[in-house]
């Protein structure tokens, strides 16, 4: 027999979903639960405006911090009709830094339920992720070694493991460490995972200035380049290796010439013919006469290759040169020097700038569900990007999120990224078209060397002006950062339901009338106010949403069904049903229904999970 399936991770629960308890804890629910899958409102709270005169170009508004929990959160942003538009599908990248699985989260952390609920939380909010990001969106999700192992199967998953990208190791501590310990953990992992293969094909690479030494020659534009043998070499040049390669060229005197190897051989090419004749018509087809080990002169093709305007390269997935968590703690004390106030676990603000210049664009949006500090929604901000970031501790949003983003708007965060760093550049404006920094330091080096060995004289007029020609300056920080744009402060509004003593779903005391109106609208996807006739809340192309905070009667429906206009449908929504009147609504109008709440409840799977 043929083994099918795939490769995942099984764990204790994992066939259930977890809500937020009344204690601050999770319990254990049916993945059908109501609670489960009811869309909460998002409730405004405050608005917070920049109070500088003139904003940094590219600040943001329309942001969002919302305060309660990030599945709650984050299934508004995809089913919520307010958000969904904006949300759903559009969101760029996704930076995820959830609390570790340690004692320091759970308190027994040996225990396999214990550890079932992280891997639950995470999976459940991965989903959720995924209906979130673009097609060309991508998550990075930063964990220690505790869970890396074990999330990385669940990423691929949900996510696949085609979509896999890399894990970059970020060095999170710069200082020795003289802990009794054996081995000491300097680093955490970041997995990153995109929606599609072909996504990390588009991410930005890393701008490297000095590639451009590479190209070690200057043309009489000031271009830098390089020329580089036609002839291939090394591993696989033989004809043998790619017979299309071997081909007749035509050197300037009308001679044949092949690519024959010093050896005798028969070489190739390292292009072929299209890729020959495409050089020669540009004029990067470069014949030069050089002597063989025989005494002869010949003619020797060479293809030109120009340094490129922007130079770059790939990234590696090693990166200690960024902040550590010690710089990172210091950069929050100047904003909250009080004591006590110091927040545990802060990200710097370069290692987020490194992703979302990695993986987003200025105007993308970028998401943190375990907003905590807020570094990634503060970062995303001075870049230009829309931002959403959920935090589920109150506390935490006051006395760290909402005072922190307030400052990176009314430009009262001189930190983290808001200045450039110092730098180094050439003193002179005069170089030599297409010069790299550091050759000129390497230059002054050697001059040094030379002058203290004494092979050169330092007061000779030439040496005195290599020394000035190599010299370099270091420009001092400047500001890029000078505050701007607004952000929106949402809490997650309270759930409709409750249960009784044998775990059925019952409507909460406060789900009445207006808030009823609206947890039906949106749970049931409805424009808010997208239609003003009675007795209608909300409108979906031509189906109109009627609400009942009760029991729809034959005498509901002929009110309802008389306001609706010939080409128009309707769906009630009530918490019952009186005899007949679906029926009533089905003749009167074809199309037409009742939605009785709540919706998606499986009585048998809730009393099983709870017994």
């Amino acid at each position: 027999m043929e083994p099918h399936g795939r490769l995942t991770l099984t764990w204790t629960g994992k066939d259930a979903s977890l809500i937020n308890a009344p204690d601050g804890g999770y319990e254990w629910v049916a993945q059908d639960d109501v609670r489960v899958h009811e869309v909460r409102r998002l409730l405004p709270e405050d608005h917070c405006s920049s109070s500088v005169a003139e904003p940094t170009p590219g600040a943001t508004d329309d942001n969002m911090l919302i305060i309660g929990d990030s599945s709650d959160a984050l299934r508004a942003l995809i089913h919520h009709p307010d958000y969904a538009q904006k949300y759903r599908g559009k969101v760029k990248l996704v930076y995820v830094d959830p609390p570790f699985n340690t004692g320091q989260t759970f308190e027994h952390y040996d225990d396999g339920l214990e550890h079932s609920v992280w891997l639950t939380v995470m999976r459940d909010r991965l989903v959720q992720i995924r209906d979130l990001l673009s097609e060309d969106g991508s998550v990075w999700v930063h964990l220690d070694d505790a869970e890396m192992a074990y999330l990385k199967v669940i990423m691929d998953e949900v996510f696949g493991r085609r979509n896999y990208v890399t894990s970059v190791i970020w060095r999170k501590v710069d200082s020795p460490n003289d802990n009794k310990v054996t081995v000491t953990p300097d680093h955490e992992n970041i997995l990153c995972y995109t929606k599609n293969p072909s996504t990390r094909n588009t991410f930005n690479r890393k701008i490297d200035p000095a590639l451009a030494a590479a190209y070690g020659k200057v043309d009489e534009s000031g271009r830098r380049y390089r020329d580089r043998l036609l002839r291939k070499n090394g591993k696989s040049s033989l004809r043998s290796d790619r017979e299309t390669m071997f081909f007749k060229l035509t050197d300037p005197d009308g001679n044949d010439v092949y690519p024959i190897r010093d050896d005798g051989r028969e070489g190739r090419w390292a292009a072929g013919v299209e890729g020959v004749q495409r050089a020669e018509a540009e004029g990067r087809l470069i014949w030069t006469k050089r002597i063989d080990d025989a005494g002869v002169e010949k003619w020797v093709p060479y293809t030109r290759e120009y340094a490129p305007d922007v130079p770059e390269r790939p990234w590696a997935t090693i990166w200690t040169d960024v902040h550590t968590s010690r710089q990172t703690k210091a950069h929050l004390k100047t904003m909250f020097p009080e004591e006590g106030t110091q927040f545990s676990t802060p990200k710097p603000e370069l290692l987020l700038e490194r992703i979302i210049h990695i993986a987003s664009n200025p105007g993308d949006i970028v998401l943190d569900c375990f907003g905590g500090s807020g570094t990634t929604a503060a970062v995303a901000h001075k870049m230009g990007r829309h931002w959403v970031t959920v935090e589920l501790s109150q506390n935490t949003v006051n006395t760290f999120t909402k005072p922190r983003l307030q400052r990176v708007t009314n430009n009262e965060d001189p930190g983290g990224i808001t200045m450039l760093p110092p730098r180094e550049v050439p003193t002179e404006d005069d170089f030599p078209e297409g010069g790299v920094l550091d050759e000129y330091k390497t230059a002054n080096k050697v001059l040094k060397e030379l002058v203290n060995a004494g092979l050169l004289n330092s007061n000779d007029a030439a040496v005195q002006e290599l020394k000035r020609l190599t010299k370099s300056k270091v420009i001092p920080a400047e500001e890029r950062w000078a505050g701007g744009g607004s952000f929106g402060v949402y809490s997650i509004a309270p759930s409709m339901y409750t249960l009784d003593e044998d775990g059925y779903p019952l409507f909460a005391d406060h789900a009445l009338n207006g808030v009823f109106t609206e947890g039906a609208r949106v749970q049931l996807g409805f424009a808010k106010n997208a239609i003003d006739r009675y007795p209608f809340a909300g409108q979906r192309d031509t189906t109109l949403l009627a609400v009942v905070d009760g029991i729809v009667s034959a005498a509901n429906v002929r009110d309802i069904v008389r306001s609706l206009r010939e080409d128009e449908r309707v769906i009630v929504a009530s918490k019952g049903i009186a005899p007949g009147a679906s029926e009533l609504l089905r003749a009167s109008s074809p199309g037409s229904h009742i939605k009785k709440f709540p919706l998606h409840a499986s009585f048998d799977v809730l009393k099983a999970v709870r017994s």
